[in-house]
């Protein structure tokens, strides 16, 4: 039975979330304010807690940074239910590592949907869950679908990827990921789409090199109109101190500060809780990350970057990992936070794709010869 904390000063509200929780099978503790509950999370470990934002002595944000601070309870889920609606107070709240955020009043099934599901990405992330997830129905009605930049492999997705999609890009050195997601992005911006790139094991100006080849316009000018954005962390991976990007990591990087400089340039595209412009997003790579910090932190900003695929408007990111660099455990587990992967490989001087995984069921696990437009 999984436990959750409540953490809120308001009587009734405790009392309302027991009840709604208790009735779902869940064991529930309750806290009236964040000092205490951060004790009661330490010594009582629950699986995931649900905390107001006003409270005396100790704040929801308070008690979420003191959370993520501490080893112990670094990556337990945290539901923040409140009044406060601004758009101000929300992206404070994701910036403290909250998961989720609900604004009162809420449904009841929502958030017994949103606790459920939380709890099941939890468990994947540490392990729990071994067997590959079965895809999910189609969804019904209308499904907004967005071209990869390959007609074969859209062709193969039920039409491309949905959009918002989280998708995981695995395959061997050399064999066209960084390109396929480089003509991902290109697609997007023709389109006028908002996009970014997160770059941490590819120089800033062979992206760039590369974009303009693809592009009818130097990628200089989408990033003037707005509709582009670089965060450079390869002067880091390369042991430099700073980049020349205007996003770009300082020093020594750490993950918070990686993140931050996601959020500030999220914010200028748009792709925000408040912009919701949508777009696209590419993470190459995140093999660095995955060498160079612990698993579960690593995991933690994967986490937090899938959640805002939906709350940014439907932000489609693509994260691109070197096979062999994860084990095979954690590449699994990872399949429970994405909606799918995709696996590439070359055959002496062609390229080949497949749709390993999706969480929806209409797509083809064939290997697919990718088009001249595809290729490194």
């Amino acid at each position: 039975m999984d436990r959750i904390l409540i953490v809120d000063d308001d009587e009734s509200t405790r009392h309302l979330l027991k009840t709604l929780l208790s009735s779902a099978g869940y064991e529930v503790l309750e806290a009236i304010n964040g000092e205490q509950g951060f004790g009661m999370a330490l010594d009582k470990k629950p699986a995931l807690i649900i905390t107001d934002v006003m409270m005396p002595i100790k704040s929801g944000y308070e008690l979420a940074h003191d959370l993520r601070s501490n080893r112990t309870t670094a990556s337990v889920p945290i539901i923040m239910l409140t009044a406060l609606s601004e758009e101000q107070d929300e992206l404070k709240a994701f910036q403290e590592g909250i998961d989720d955020y609900l604004t009162k009043p809420f449904s009841p099934s929502v958030l017994r949907a949103r606790v459920a599901a939380l709890l099941v990405r939890s468990r994947a992330m540490h392990g729990k869950l071994a067997a590959e997830p079965s895809p999910s129905p189609e969804p019904k009605g209308v499904v907004d679908r967005i071209s990869c930049g390959d007609s074969q492999l859209d062709e193969a997705l039920g039409g491309g990827l949905p959009q918002g999609s989280n998708i995981l890009v695995v395959g061997e050195t050399g064999s066209g990921k960084s390109s396929l997601c480089r003509r991902f992005l290109a697609t997007g911006l023709k389109a006028s789409e908002c996009c970014m790139v997160i770059t941490l094991d590819d120089a800033p100006t062979m992206i760039r090199r590369s974009l303009d080849m693809m592009l009818p316009k130097p990628v200089s000018e989408y990033e003037g109109e707005g509709n582009f954005c670089l965060v450079d962390g390869y002067g880091w991976s390369r042991g430099n101190v700073r980049g020349t990007e205007r996003f770009a990591v300082s020093g020594l990087l750490e993950l918070n500060q990686l993140a931050g400089l996601i959020s500030d340039a999220g914010m200028e595209l748009g792709q925000s809780v408040g912009g919701k412009a949508g777009g696209r997003r590419i993470l190459d790579s995140i093999t660095s990350l995955f060498t160079n910090f612990e698993l579960a932190l690593v995991q933690r900003l994967i986490a937090q970057l899938t959640r805002t695929a939906t709350s940014y408007g439907g932000v489609a990111t693509l994260y691109v990992v070197e096979e062999g660099a994860i084990s095979e455990q954690t590449l699994n587990n990872m399949k429970y936070v994405m909606d799918g992967l995709i696996q590439l490989r070359m055959d002496n001087t062609d390229y080949y794709a497949r749709v390993a995984n999706m969480k929806w069921s209409k797509f083809s696990r064939e290997w697919l010869k990718l088009g001249e437009q595809s290729k490194p």
